[in-house]
């Protein structure tokens, strides 16, 4: 399927390797770039000012690779469960870049936090804050923590809506000093930051730079009318990555110039001169850097409709299938990675389940396909394997593949296990 802002010939080595691994991978499997995860947090980290650090959303692709990656970059990690950062742990991040969040933190979380020492607790409740009141008393210990803040609205145009209206995610805006002097008061806690994470996956710069600036500026307000030493200002992210025909790639340039402009106006405010900013990116760092690579096993026609059948479904990749919230079905981008002559055919690619929405494409333009040939559904490397339902009618697991310069090796599963 073409797709006007695709680069195919800057994705070569991607599909390249994609091609290599299937003659000794089986089918269906992931295939991630290091080289291109890398490219895009270089191309990131140069446009931001030094202030401002990068800190990866590993609930975007938490394998453990990925992580030693982005910590070999000098890249903190954002976690969301006790599992994830004990995997962060385990891949070699170090403590004081790790920054934990999520609304249902379990008590064995906080205490792994406690022990590990790490960067930030992000908590979203009073009662999460007495919790870990409580906890960091047993253990004789200080944990540092931020708060993280529900704002009244979230990011305009936003795919994925995460701030304004009730939500279990934070605390609302209008309840942030009520939750600032109890966490104050509280012994154990060491308030260190404030965090927002109001939306991702959109293009619209303009859109993004309007919401971290207002948020820098509710922030320093906080901070200013409530004593704060902020030392870490996370502003979330937003940015997202093309997908679908219409869609544009984001203006890093424009990106950078208005988060420095924003840095720029924060830390020139009396006691926030030493303050770091944050980005939390996930989907922008890994999402353009991997692929789905399925194999044809059969070709139908049903009603005058044509049906390519391959090995891999929405069981394996539920987004691309339309799952995490889609309100109108539209097609990744596909490309046949052994293209035969011939004019383009409109076809389904229908996946291997016995259930009416095991489609990853609908009535998409592809090359001539015959059984055994390959076919790659590209912008995989964000929320495909682990947001996926891969147990459903209890086929395979996917394999997933590491490519770094050229050499494939497979990746290490027992962070899903």
């Amino acid at each position: 399927m073409t797709h006007p802002h695709l680069d195919l010939e800057a994705r070569s080595p991607l599909l390249q390797g994609a091609v290599k691994a299937a003659r000794s991978v089986p089918t269906p499997f992931y295939i991630y770039d290091a080289d291109a995860i890398e490219a895009r947090v270089r191309s990131l980290r140069s446009v931001l000012p030094d202030s401002v650090e990068i800190h990866f959303a590993m609930k975007a692709n938490p394998r453990s690779e990925i992580l030693s990656l982005m910590a070999t970059l000098g890249c903190g990690v954002d976690v969301a469960s006790t599992r994830e950062l004990e995997v962060a742990l385990k891949a070699g991040m170090s403590p004081d870049r790790i920054s934990f969040a999520g609304p249902g933190k379990s008590d064995s979380g906080i205490a792994l936090a406690i022990r590990e020492s790490i960067h930030l607790l992000i908590l979203e409740s009073e009662g999460q804050a007495r919790r870990a009141s409580n906890l960091a008393r047993r253990a004789g210990k200080s944990l540092r923590v931020g708060l993280r803040i529900n704002p009244r609205e979230g990011i305009r145009g936003a795919g994925l809506v995460m701030g304004g209206g009730a939500s279990a995610l934070g605390i609302d805006e209008e309840r942030m000093g009520e939750a600032i002097r109890l966490v104050h008061h509280l012994e154990g806690l060491d308030f260190r930051a404030l965090h927002v994470f109001a939306g991702g996956q959109s293009l619209d710069v303009e859109a993004i730079l309007t919401h971290h600036a207002a948020m820098a500026d509710l922030m320093a307000g906080l901070a200013r009318d409530h004593g704060i030493e902020l030392e870490t200002a996370v502003l979330g992210s937003g940015l997202g990555i093309p997908y679908f025909a219409k869609d544009r790639p984001l203006d890093l340039n424009r990106l950078g110039e208005g988060v420095t402009e924003i840095a720029g106006r924060f830390t020139a405010r009396p006691g926030l001169e030493k303050t770091r900013l944050a980005l939390e990116p996930g989907r922008f760092l890994v999402g353009e850097a991997g692929a789905y690579v399925c194999r044809v096993v059969d070709r139908k026609v049903s009603r005058g409709r044509m049906f390519v059948i391959v090995d891999g479904g929405m069981h394996q990749h539920l987004v691309a299938a339309g799952g995490m919230g889609a309100v109108v079905r539209r097609n990744f981008p596909l490309v046949a990675l052994s293209p035969r002559p011939g004019d383009l055919e409109t076809v389904d690619i229908a996946g291997p389940l016995c259930h009416p929405l095991d489609r990853l494409a609908i009535a998409c333009s592809l090359p001539p396909l015959e059984e055994g040939d390959l076919i790659a559904v590209l912008q995989s490397g964000a929320y495909g394997f682990t947001a996926s339902p891969r147990d459903f009618l209890s086929h395979p697991h996917a394999a997933e593949v590491w490519l770094r310069q050229g050499r494939i090796q497979l990746m290490n599963h027992q962070e899903s296990s």
